[in-house]
């Protein structure tokens, strides 16, 4: 059976004005009487505080709680409450929409997706560790090709080998960034105090020092010298993050190291990573002067394996920005960006504080 969702609509005083026919299902009351009546009658005693201060806080982002509603029949029903706030036209509040289900068929439902969830990141997991086998051997067999019958080889023969090296490098690739990319899916994030700065210096250190190789070729995407050009620049002082600190170093890296793939080559490189203390929550950012995208690509950045327009010529999967939102959203944060062509982009995330576990930072969207 579906589970009952029930829509109750009250004015700033908190009178019902729609009362839905899943309302009428899951109380026991009829519309009729229930319109122009207060809704606290339909919270016990203990709740009616803890509603009022929520109601408050509703702006902030807090939206949806648990919490019990009392039947016709005087029994209790455990529900999951979301309120919204309706405001005039001078933006004070002039209604409140509140959406019910019964929390028993709700955890049912979300039980039940979370393990569809937990079967599609085990086949893609299987998957991509089962590929990774014949690809390696198709370029071992592709290398030995190369190696034993290179110099008879004609042109287009040899053109053809490097194509199939250059492709199953590619799909090599995509392999490893899909996995990548279900890994940070298949569990709760693993949280401890891990110091930002040092973090965030450990990924430009290693962004200086190693080889970024296209697979196939000795090609490097990110010469060390690139990164020393590069100004960067990093507030002076970092907070202590309750994160998973090699999601949290995933996070950085992949920022960082689009903004020093997708830079301008006319311009000198310079990114800013920033950080903003929220009562609730710390908000980051990393923002370049690069290439920028698209408005028409922006809204499916963080979409798996999408790549703008322009970046045929750059390597990469399209694969970093996906995981970099499964990470934030994994530690119940939000993430957006900002982008300009040939003025660059800003990535923004929010990271909830230790006692905000599980809330929703939705004032990141505003």
């Amino acid at each position: 059976a579906h589970a009952v969702e029930a829509i109750i609509c009250t004015t700033a005083q908190g009178r019902i004005r729609l009362f839905s026919r899943g309302a009428e299902k899951l109380l026991g009351y009829s519309a009729a009487n229930m319109i122009g009546r207060p809704i606290q009658m339909l919270l016990p005693r203990h709740e009616l505080r803890r509603l009022r201060l929520l109601m408050r806080r509703e702006r902030e982002g807090v939206q949806d709680f648990e919490t019990i509603v009392t039947h016709q029949n005087r029994k209790n029903v455990p529900v999951r409450l979301s309120i919204s706030c309706l405001p005039d036209q001078n933006g004070k509040p002039e209604a409140f929409l509140a959406i019910l289900h019964e929390l028993f068929s709700w955890r049912a439902a979300e039980q039940q997706l979370r393990q569809r969830s937990d079967e599609l990141e085990n086949y893609v997991h299987l998957v991509t560790h089962s590929l990774k086998t014949p690809i390696v051997s198709m370029q071992g067999f592709a290398n030995l090709l190369r190696e034993e019958l290179g110099p008879q080889l004609g042109e287009e023969h040899a053109h053809f080998l490097e194509r199939i090296l250059h492709n199953a490098g590619v799909m090599e690739n995509l392999i490893v960034d899909l996995f990548e990319f279900s890994r940070f899916g298949r569990s709760a994030a693993k949280l401890e105090w891990c110091d930002a700065r040092e973090l965030i210096s450990n990924v430009l250190n290693d962004l200086r020092v190693y080889e970024w190789a296209v697979a196939g070729h000795g090609e490097k995407t990110i010469p060390p010298e690139k990164t020393e050009q590069a100004e960067i620049i990093m507030p002076p002082r970092l907070p202590h993050l309750l994160a998973d600190p090699p999601a949290m170093r995933a996070v950085f890296e992949n920022l960082l190291s689009n903004a020093l793939k997708y830079r301008r080559p006319e311009a000198r490189l310079r990114v800013e990573i920033g950080w903003q203390e929220q009562p609730r929550f710390h908000v980051f950012w990393v923002s370049d002067n690069g290439m920028g995208m698209p408005a028409e690509f922006q809204a499916k950045a963080f979409e798996l394996f999408q790549r703008g327009p322009h970046a045929h010529h750059i390597a990469g999967t399209g694969a970093g920005l996906a995981i970099v939102r499964r990470i934030v959203e994994n530690h119940h944060g939000m993430i957006r960006l900002e982008s300009v062509p040939q003025q660059g982009t800003t990535v923004y995330f929010t990271l909830p504080k230790l006692e905000l576990r599980g809330e929703e930072t939705s004032a990141l969207a505003a």
